[in-house]
């Protein structure tokens, strides 16, 4: 369901979308560059609007453990503010001790403005200077699982969401999907040493031929590792799609000519591919049709 939002800047953006992601708590230790982030709290409270609630934290550190200990009770990521540069330096091990516990946390640091002059928000201290980084997520980045410098207030959803997703993305359960999805890259090497056809070694029939079974059985392995045809395949149908598919990469067998298992490789990635796209269609919503008398 979308929620459309009145806000006049991207801190107030910022705050409304933390809320509505199930931010409770924003644990802060501010510098210059937070003057967006009170305005907006300052406005949103007054027009009554649900915010996380905004803890003042006197270091850093407690800060993150803060966030890291409410995270391992509930579950949910809190949001930690710092300031730009020696604020990120100073949270630098609570980061730490997050990431080896596994503990999700939404982690964001300041940063110096970017325009200098008489532009609104330029650089106008000495300090704006002084605490410029080169590239402050350099000083996270080995233990965090993601991180972006946002600039321009219309990705803020964007960001926000997919940091929420990856800080509570099971460790466990991404690893074992990305070997799933990346597995067929394992077995394209081994598939070119058993079929020399495919570094242009043979005759042109035997390349042509090489070339489109290996492409077709990539494909129906990629299909049943990932366990998606139009929809999400079962187990069996999945298996089976898998064996079409090593069926056509499979090497030359003892007393089996290759074409035999080339062609029941094809044969039966072809009658599943048609059976699951008519299975597919069949369960599509059926428009309603009111008959009407002449």
């Amino acid at each position: 369901m979308k929620k459309r939002a009145n806000v006049e800047s991207a801190a107030e953006a910022y705050l409304e979308l933390l809320a509505s992601r199930r931010v409770e708590y924003f644990f802060g230790n501010a510098g210059t560059d937070f003057a967006p982030i009170v305005e907006a709290y300052a406005r949103r409270s007054a027009q009554g609007q649900i915010l996380p609630r905004p803890i003042t934290v006197p270091h850093e550190a407690p800060a993150v453990a803060m966030a890291h200990g409410y995270a391992m009770v509930t579950g949910r990521p809190q949001l930690v503010m710092v300031h730009v540069n020696v604020g990120t330096a100073n949270a630098l091990c609570g980061v730490i001790n997050a990431a080896r516990a596994n503990t999700p946390i939404l982690f964001s640091s300041g940063r110096t403005p970017l325009t200098e002059g008489p532009l609104p928000g330029a650089r106008n201290r000495q300090i704006h200077w002084a605490q410029e980084s080169f590239d402050q997520g350099s000083m996270v980045r080995e233990y965090v699982k993601w991180d972006y410098e946002l600039r321009m207030g219309s990705q803020i959803e964007t960001v926000v969401d997919r940091a929420l997703a990856i800080a509570k993305a099971d460790f466990w359960r991404t690893g074992w999907t990305g070997m799933r999805l990346g597995i067929v890259a394992y077995i394209v090497p081994f598939v070119f040493v058993f079929h020399p056809a495919l570094i242009f070694e043979g005759t042109w029939g035997q390349i042509l031929a090489a070339i489109v079974t290996a492409s077709i059985g990539v494909i129906l392995l990629g299909i049943g590792c990932a366990g998606y045809l139009f929809r999400p395949l079962g187990w069996i149908l999945r298996a089976a799609i898998i064996v079409a598919g090593l069926l056509l990469l499979t090497p030359p067998l003892p007393g089996v000519p290759e074409i035999v298992t080339d062609v029941a490789g094809l044969a039966l990635g072809a009658l599943l591919i048609l059976f699951e796209r008519a299975r597919a269609h069949s369960a599509l919503p059926q428009p309603a049709v009111s008959l009407r008398e002449p």
